[in-house]
Parts: C-alpha cells; sequence; structure tokens
C-alpha cells in the first residue's frame, strides 16, 4: 500500500512542478522569441534607412557594398532608375528564383501604393508597408517597396530580407527548451521519488513498529486468556479443583488489567493531548520516596538498595510528582528484576552478602541527572538501541509472564514528556546504569 502510494504522490509532485516549470520556460520561451522578431525587424528597418541614405547621397553604388550588405543581412537588393534595373546580380541565391521573388513583390497588393512605372509625382519617399512573401519552397521573405526621387528622374528599390535564419534560430530555441524542460521534468521526478521516499520513511517504520506492537500485544493477550479459559474449562469438569483453579483465573485476571494499563498509557503518549501536571518539584524528597518504597522489596530479594545524593540540595523541578515516581519504579523494578540473586551467588565485589542496587543524583550543566545503577546480567550492545521499544524483551521465548516488555517504553515516554531523555550503558564491572536527565527549572 505504501509503494503504491508513493509512486502516486511522486507522480504528483512530478506533474504539479513539471506544469509550474513548463509554463515558467514557455513564458522564457516567447518572450525570448519576442526579442528575436524585434532585433530582427530592427535590422531589417536599419538596412532599409542605410540603402535609402546611399541612394540619396550616393551617386554610384558599388556593386561590392552591395554584395556585402546582401551577405550580412540575408537580403535581397532590386534598384531600378527611371525603370531600368541596375545590373546587380546578387551575392547569394535563396531557395526561390531572385527573379520570381522580386517579380511578386512587384505584384503584391501590399506594394500596390507604391507604383514602379510611374515617377513620384512629389519629392517625398514613397514607402509600402512592410509584408510577407512566400516562396515555393515555403521559404519566407519580408519585403518593403519604395520610391525615391533623384536628381535626374527616381529610383525605385525593391528590398526583401530572408526569414530562413530566424525561423532556424527559433527552432533550434523551441528544441533546446523542449529538452531542458524534458530534462527538468526527469530531474523533477528523481528529486520527488526521493523526497517522497525520505517523507514516508517515518510513516514506514511506526507501520512496523505497529505491526509488531500487534503481533507482541496479540501473543501477550492469547497467554492469560487460554490460561483463563482452560482453567474455567477444568473447573467446570472437575468442581473439586475449583478454588485452586480460581486463583490461577484471578492471577491472569491481574495480568490482563496490569497490561491493558499499560498499552492504554502507551496509547495516551501516542496522542497530542498527553501532558503531565507539572508544577515545582524538589528532586531529594522524590528520590527518597522512591527509595523508601522499593528498600523493603530488595531486602526481601537479598539485595541492598542506596541512595547517593549530593550534600547540597538538588534544583527543582518541573515535574508530575506521580508520573516521574512511576517512571523510577520502572528502572527500579527493572534492575531488581535483572540482579543477581545473592541468596545463592553472592556479589563477588560487595562487601556483605547483598547485590547493590545504587541510586544517584548529580547537578551537571544545569541539569539533574539520575542513574539507576544494578550490577546484574547487563545489557548486550546490540540491544541498547532497541529495548525502549514496545514490547521489546531480551527473553525471545517470553517465558516471564512478570514483565511484558512494556515499561522501559512507558519509561521513555514519561521521560520525554517531562523533556527530558533516558538512555542505558553498561555499568563498571558488569550491570546496566539507565540515566535520567531532566532540565533544571
Amino acid at each position: 500500500m505504501l509503494h503504491q502510494f508513493h509512486k502516486k504522490m511522486t507522480l504528483l509532485y512530478t506533474l504539479t512542478t513539471g506544469i509550474i516549470l513548463s509554463c515558467v520556460l514557455l513564458a522564457i520561451l516567447l518572450y525570448s522569441e519576442k526579442l528575436m522578431r524585434l532585433r530582427n525587424e530592427e535590422a531589417f528597418q536599419n538596412g532599409i534607412w542605410t540603402l535609402v541614405t546611399a541612394l540619396q547621397y550616393d551617386h554610384a553604388l558599388s556593386h561590392s557594398w552591395l554584395a556585402q550588405m546582401e551577405a550580412e543581412n540575408q537580403f535581397i537588393i532590386h534598384i531600378e532608375e527611371n525603370g531600368a534595373p541596375l545590373l546587380f546580380k546578387g551575392a547569394w541565391q535563396p531557395d526561390t528564383d531572385r527573379g520570381e521573388l522580386i517579380q511578386a513583390a512587384k505584384n503584391s497588393p501590399a506594394a500596390g501604393s507604391v507604383n514602379m512605372s510611374f515617377a513620384p509625382i512629389s519629392s517625398d519617399i514613397q514607402q509600402s508597408n512592410l509584408f510577407q512573401l512566400t516562396g515555393k519552397d515555403d521559404d519566407r521573405y519580408e519585403c518593403v517597396v519604395m520610391k525615391l526621387p533623384a536628381n535626374q528622374g527616381y529610383v525605385s528599390l525593391i528590398l526583401l530580407h530572408s526569414l530562413q535564419p530566424l525561423q532556424r534560430a527559433i527552432f533550434r530555441q523551441r528544441c533546446l527548451f523542449a529538452l531542458l524542460n524534458l530534462a527538468g521534468i526527469v530531474a523533477l521526478f528523481a528529486v520527488s521519488w526521493l523526497f517522497v521516499k525520505k517523507s514516508l520513511r517515518p510513516i514506514q517504520q511506526n507501520k512496523k513498529r505497529q505491526d509488531a506492537f500487534f503481533a507482541a500485544a496479540s501473543h501477550e493477550l492469547r497467554s492469560p486468556i487460554a490460561v483463563i479459559q482452560a482453567s474455567a474449562e477444568a473447573a467446570r469438569k472437575s468442581p473439586q479443583k475449583a478454588p485452586r483453579l480460581s486463583s490461577n483465573i484471578l492471577s491472569e485476571c491481574h495480568r490482563l488489567s496490569r497490561l491493558t494499563e499499560d498499552m492504554l498509557t502507551l496509547a495516551k503518549a501516542n496522542t497530542p493531548g498527553w501532558s503531565a501536571n507539572l508544577a515545582a518539584l524538589d528532586v531529594d524528597t522524590l528520590l527518597l520516596d522512591a527509595f523508601e518504597a522499593f528498600e523493603p522489596i530488595c531486602h526481601a530479594s537479598k539485595l541492598s538498595l542506596h541512595l547517593d545524593l549530593p550534600d547540597a540540595p538538588l534544583p527543582t523541578v518541573a515535574g508530575d510528582r506521580e508520573r516521574l515516581l512511576q517512571l523510577l519504579s520502572i528502572l527500579l523494578d527493572n534492575a531488581l528484576s535483572h540482579s543477581p540473586d545473592t541468596g545463592q551467588q553472592p556479589y563477588e565485589n560487595s562487601r556483605t552478602s547483598y547485590a547493590a542496587i545504587t541510586i544517584r543524583a548529580r547537578l551537571a550543566r544545569h541539569k539533574i541527572e539520575i542513574q539507576i545503577i544494578d550490577h546484574g546480567i547487563g545489557i548486550p550492545d546490540e540491544q541498547k538501541s532497541v529495548i525502549f521499544d514496545h514490547f521489546y524483551r531480551g527473553d525471545k521465548s517470553r517465558g516471564d509472564k512478570t514483565h511484558f516488555g512494556l515499561g522501559l517504553g512507558i519509561a521513555s515516554e514519561l521521560a520525554r514528556l517531562h523533556r527530558g531523555k533516558l538512555s542505558v550503558h553498561d555499568t563498571e564491572g558488569g550491570g546496566a546504569t539507565f540515566l535520567l536527565v531532566l532540565p533544571v527549572m
């Protein structure tokens, strides 16, 4: 499903940005063509007045100068003095015969206002409007017909300007812009593919985590439900075993209740409305409360619990007391579960027969660092990056029925709720140390 969505979003981005790119390039192309036509028309006008000036003030026009004018500007120049053509063969040969083009210009309705067969009535220059001619091979020309008074009569001028160079330049430019547009669209497709892929990466990761969460939740729910169902069925068949079986049912119901509560906590953590009742909180008192709550539990398990606080009181933090106690309880319970059973195997580095769990707090760089230190089995390096994932447990068989693999995930969310950070590293000599960093008010 995400792959199809990836392709559709890529095509959508490419289409929208491609349309914008095409519109921009088209606007630039049209403006460029307009400038090319204006420059071409300006060059034609300059050529007209250059010839008019030469005809008015030069008594004799050299053929070499006329040939240069034609070659440089792709002109076809035809001059008549008192109706007699000037013997000039031209500097280049157009696709259509020169004579046919000159005759077509003479006979064009657009040149009707300038009759080359009669002398001008006044001393003013007579000039037709600019008009276009098309040759036999679809070669196009812009033309003008003029008649000028002279000392001994009059001079007629037919000037044709080939549009073939302009058309070829426009065609090349259009091809260039088409290639640029195509290359731009291909580049946009590649960029869009990578951009959408990067944008969908968090969604893909969330989907994987969600699938893993559902699979693990289904596994955890299936076990107590199966026990409850089997116990109920056995109690129905053997009423004399009902008291013992009811104890199993009650125990599994408690497990389901804890699991449901943990799952609801994680579900709330992923909603925007999840918040804490933040207030000024004394860290020393908070850690003392956590210590007093877990000290009897550790003693019963033949573990010693130490509280290591600095001599000076720690500054206050903005926190929710109940949620921070829940966070510390999760970490202490995790340390308790993974510490050695010193009733059978005394901890080697301890001076007593008790293994130690330490709660340590320090002030560092306007932040309070709280460490929960144990000397248990430790956490392999490859597992450190995933232990805060939901339902993750080092025991792949999930034989431990006292934990669901949600505690550390909840602890991480609670730390984030308090704008803090929870991490783990190895304890010197063996074991794991969880580090909770909270900002000082």
